[in-house]
């Protein structure tokens, strides 16, 4: 499970990571350096951007069904269930002690 979280959190943490404030340095200094145009520049900052944003979106999601489908395959008891289970080990265990005591107290043959 951990494995296939740690993957599809590399998958798309390239673009997440991107934040707008990020992107517009990395596209106006794309313009600065006169290799893209400025509407060019703002057009591929949107699209970086919304694409960040899919990318994020999906790798919750992902991440959400990922941990859905393990809870749903661990079984774990109500606290209910535990001091239950708790009152009867300690139940258990009373009466190992007497049955030890009395083996103890019977007189050797």
């Amino acid at each position: 499970m951990l494995e296939e979280i740690k993957k599809k959190l590399m998958a798309g943490l390239g673009a997440v990571l991107l934040t707008k404030d990020k992107i517009e340095a990395i596209t106006g200094q794309l313009v600065h350096e006169a290799r893209l145009s400025r509407e060019d520049a703002d057009r591929l900052a949107d699209e970086l951007y919304r694409a960040g944003r899919r990318e994020w979106s999906s790798m919750e999601s992902a991440i959400k069904d990922t941990v859905r489908r393990t809870l749903s395959r661990v079984v774990i008891g109500s606290r209910q269930e535990l001091e239950k289970l708790k009152a009867e080990t300690n139940n258990l265990q009373k009466r190992v002690e007497l049955l030890e005591d009395t083996r103890d107290a019977a007189p050797s043959p």
